[in-house]
């Protein structure tokens, strides 16, 4: 397909984490983007990032144990656990990030499963290097908590209860910065980078496994939002100037130009090499539960020499969790 690139990789072997699959670069994301962009303020408002993470706990799960403040990136979801929004449909069943993910995965069976819109304002910081979170069959969110995600896919222990994610970003943005960051060859190679302008390209990828991150949007001495808290929303100001406010407790924090805004649109497909592998996902006759979990967990703390009592409530013991994060942390990224 004219419209996609494989990226090209050195593909060495990668200490901590298996290589990702390498992804596929579009240079055409949308038939007709205006259509897209439109659903934004429609949809309107959006809530930070970091609501996605419950506690502390799930943010060091996530990124690392790092400092971390409430950043000018913000999130609504079009498609997936909520009722779809209207006009999803086109984005679900985009054909470009079909065929894309059937190439990437050299899959059979492509199942969409969720869209959602990152709407990111001036920050004078790269956001953190992370990656998505994975699935794996019979836990997955928003039954059980993202650290416990995280956590099950970097020990290595539940690999044949994983479910493949087909992940497709296309981004609408002119101005300076905000290029996308990706460690395509591992955690243990330089990143490539995907630079503006963004205006309807797009990347599909193995983003469960494969690390990325934002690098600082906007041009120096742009102005920043401070004062902001998981509860702030960013929404459109609706006086036809097309400008975007972010507010807290009903007062108003800072206030954008739309050109100003970073928007990217994330597709999400479960992808299977055969029928076979489709139909054990879709009616659960190989699912794992919490209680195989922990088993699995004791015994590889055991094999460490690791010896603590069995969590009475495992998704909520602090000492537990931090003991999995401990033994099975975030790689060290270079760049």
């Amino acid at each position: 397909m004219s419209e996609q690139n494989a990226v090209p990789g050195k593909r060495v072997a990668a200490a901590l984490t298996p290589l990702p699959r390498p992804p596929i670069l579009l240079d055409r994301a949308f038939e007709d983007p205006d259509v897209i962009l439109a659903m934004v303020p429609r949809h309107a408002p959006y809530w930070p990032v970091m609501r996605y993470a419950a506690a502390a706990g799930e943010l060091v799960a996530m990124i690392g144990d790092v400092q971390f403040s409430v950043e000018p990136w913000f999130r609504g979801d079009w498609a997936g656990d909520a009722q779809p929004v209207e006009g999803v449909e086109p984005i679900l069943s985009n054909p470009v990030f079909l065929e894309a993910a059937r190439m990437l995965f050299d899959a059979e069976v492509v199942v969409p499963r969720s869209v959602y819109v990152n709407v990111m304002a001036p920050m004078a910081y790269q956001a953190t290097a992370h990656s998505d979170i994975p699935v794996f069959r019979g836990i997955d969110k928003p039954a059980f908590p993202v650290w416990l995600l995280h956590v099950m896919h970097r020990s290595g222990l539940f690999v044949e209860w994983r479910v493949e994610i087909a992940t497709a970003v296309a981004w609408f943005y002119e101005a300076e910065g905000g290029e996308f960051e990706f460690w395509a060859d591992g955690p243990m190679e330089p990143p490539d980078r995907i630079h503006a302008p963004l205006s309807n390209r797009g990347i599909v990828g193995d983003n469960e496994q494969m690390f990325h991150r934002i690098a600082a949007i906007g041009a120096p001495g742009a102005k920043l939002l401070t004062g902001a808290t998981v509860d702030s929303e960013l929404r459109p100001i609706g006086d036809g100037s097309g400008a975007w406010q972010v507010v807290s407790n009903g007062e108003e924090l800072i206030r954008y130009d739309l050109s100003d805004l970073r928007i990217s649109i994330s597709w999400k497909a479960e992808v299977f090499g055969d029928d076979e592998s489709a139909r054990v996902r879709r009616e659960g006759t190989d699912d794992l539960d919490l209680e195989r979990v922990v088993d699995v967990f004791m015994e590889a703390l055991r094999a460490k020499g690791i010896f603590c009592g069995r969590p009475v409530q495992p998704l909520h013991d602090e000492a537990f969790i931090a003991q999995l994060n401990a033994l099975y942390p975030m790689p060290t990224l270079r760049g």
